[in-house]
């Protein structure tokens, strides 16, 4: 990751003025760096948000050019593979025994786990969004900025297991859909990208957990028909009868004994 961080910023600085935008998504790939080495889940999560920033894009750009019949060129192939190393390399962080002790959801793990990388991407993006428009539009550069910080604190509650994590990002996310329904399809369609993750990878799995635990106690509980019908206490009827009536009568120890017949 530090290794993209360098490529990026060579690419920043290679022409006649800086690219300020790309120094940042380089400071924040270092930092990226840094935090997918950590045992802890919260940097691990916000780190390889950032890494699948690069990875996506750059696999996409390399993959075209392949089928091309193009060979792509070093930077972006070099990045492809520096990323995709390290996300490789560190997945295993995600399934200690401390990780998991850490987060430890009834089912889905690896799916909110997914899903709070996701947002931490989408995060990621609309806070680059909101750098890039801080000088030209600030209203813009404000909502952008709000929506990063809703994004990235819900992935953080959800690894943290705050149940307000899911809420957060479902609102957030229903707030985007309704704004893409007055912009251009193409700014609507962006707006529906970073709302996806949280809606599909996060709501979603709660939902169908939910519903299934639901379905699954009303399936253990039956109540019989006979129950209804039969009452809870039979009384149960005893006869005593002696076996021979003549000779207990006459002799005053009697050998036979009362019998107790049910």
């Amino acid at each position: 990751m530090l290794g993209t961080a360098g490529v990026i910023v060579r690419s920043a600085t290679g022409h006649y003025a800086v690219v300020w935008p790309l120094i940042a998504v380089a400071a924040a790939v270092a930092l990226a760096g840094v935090g997918i080495t950590r045992r802890s889940l919260v940097p691990q999560v916000l780190a390889r948000g950032a890494a699948w920033l690069v990875l996506l894009p750059t696999s996409l750009i390399v993959a075209a050019g392949l089928l091309g019949g193009r060979v792509p060129g070093a930077d972006v192939t070099a990045l492809a593979a520096a990323t995709g190393a390290a996300l490789l390399l560190s997945r295993p962080m995600l399934h200690t025994k401390e990780a998991k002790a850490a987060f430890a959801p009834k089912v889905f793990r690896r799916w909110l786990l997914a899903g709070s990388i996701a947002t931490a991407a989408s995060g990621l993006v609309a806070g680059a969004v909101a750098t890039a428009t801080a000088f030209e539009e600030p209203a813009l550069a404000l909502g952008f900025g709000a929506l990063a910080a809703s994004l990235l604190a819900s992935a953080i509650a959800v690894v943290r297991m705050r149940a307000w994590g899911i809420f957060l990002g479902a609102l957030s996310s229903v707030v985007l859909l309704v704004t893409s329904l007055f912009l251009s399809r193409v700014e609507a369609t962006a707006l529906a990208v970073l709302a996806a993750p949280t809606l599909l990878m996060h709501l979603l799995p709660v939902l169908v957990a939910r519903w299934t635990n639901s379905t699954a106690a009303e399936s253990k509980v039956r109540v019989s028909d006979e129950a209804m019908v039969a009452p809870a206490y039979v009384p149960a009827h005893h006869r005593i009868a002696l076996d021979d009536l003549d000779d207990v009568a006459m002799d005053p120890a009697p050998k036979a004994r009362a019998a107790i017949r049910s």
